[in-house]
C-alpha cells in the first residue's frame, strides 16, 4: 500500500464522520418537529367528526414519510420531493383537525374519502420517487428545441395569454365548467412559468436587448455568471 493510500484513510474517515454526524443531527430534527407537531395537534385540535382525525392521521404519517426515508437512506440531492410532501401537513391534514369553513361543508365520510385520495396520492408518489431515485440516468439521443429567432415572440405570447386568461377569470368573462377550468389553470401556470424562466435568462443576455433595439445597461456579475453557466 502506497503512502498516499494510507494518508487518504484519515480524509475518508473525517467525511465519514460528519456525514454521519449531519445525518444523526437532520434525523434529531425530523423527530423534534414531527413530535412537536403530534403534541401541539393533540392538545389544540378538535376535529369535526372521528372520520376527519382518521383521515387527518392517515394524511400526515403519508406526508412526512418520503422526508424520513431521504434523512434515513442518507440520500443525496436536494429533498425537494419530501418537502412537496410535507407541505400537505397544512394543507390537507390539518384541516381536517381544526374544522376549517371549507371541510365543515362536508359529510364524515365525504371527509375520509377525501383524505384516502390525498394519502393514496402521497404514497404512490413515494413509490414513484423511490423508483426513479434508484434508476440509472441516461443521456437522451436528442431533445426538441425551439429555434431562438422565434423562442422569444413565443414565450410572449404564452404570458399575454396567461394574463388575458386571469384577467377572464377574476372578472367572470368566461364561463368554464370547473373540470376543464382545472386543467386549464394547471397548463397556464406550466406555461406561464417556464416563459418567465426562460426570458429572464434571455433578458440576462446583451444580444437579446440590442435585438429589439434597447441599449442594455451593465449587467450584474452574478446576472453574467448565470448566464455563462447556462450556456455551458
Amino acid at each position: 500500500m502506497t503512502s498516499s493510500a494510507v494518508a487518504a484513510f484519515p480524509d475518508v474517515g473525517t467525511r465519514l464522520r460528519r456525514l454521519i454526524r449531519r445525518r444523526l443531527g437532520m434525523m434529531a430534527a425530523y423527530w423534534f418537529g414531527l413530535l412537536a407537531l403530534i403534541a401541539i395537534v393533540l392538545f389544540t385540535a378538535h376535529p369535526q367528526y372521528a372520520e376527519s382525525a382518521i383521515g387527518a392521521a392517515l394524511i400526515i404519517a403519508a406526508a412526512w414519510l418520503p422526508a424520513w426515508l431521504w434523512i434515513k437512506k442518507g440520500m443525496g440531492g436536494l429533498p425537494i420531493f419530501p418537502v412537496f410532501a410535507l407541505t400537505h401537513t397544512w394543507t390537507f391534514g390539518l384541516p381536517l383537525l381544526y374544522e376549517h369553513p371549507i371541510v365543515k361543508i362536508f359529510e364524515a365520510t365525504d371527509q375520509l374519502f377525501a383524505a384516502l385520495f390525498v394519502t393514496a396520492f402521497l404514497v404512490l408518489s413515494t413509490l414513484f420517487w423511490l423508483a426513479v431515485r434508484h434508476t440509472r440516468i441516461r443521456p437522451p439521443k436528442f431533445c426538441l428545441s425551439m429555434r431562438q429567432s422565434g423562442a422569444d415572440d413565443i414565450f410572449f405570447v404564452i404570458l399575454v395569454a396567461s394574463i388575458v386568461f386571469t384577467i377572464s377569470v377574476n372578472g367572470a368573462w368566461l364561463n368554464v365548467p370547473a373540470a376543464v377550468y382545472s386543467i386549464i389553470r394547471a397548463v397556464m401556470l406550466a406555461v406561464e412559468a417556464l416563459g418567465c424562466f426562460a426570458l429572464s435568462y434571455r433578458l440576462a443576455r446583451t444580444d437579446w436587448l440590442e435585438r429589439y433595439g434597447v441599449q442594455s445597461p451593465a449587467p450584474h456579475p452574478g446576472t453574467r455568471y448565470l448566464a455563462a453557466a447556462g450556456d455551458g
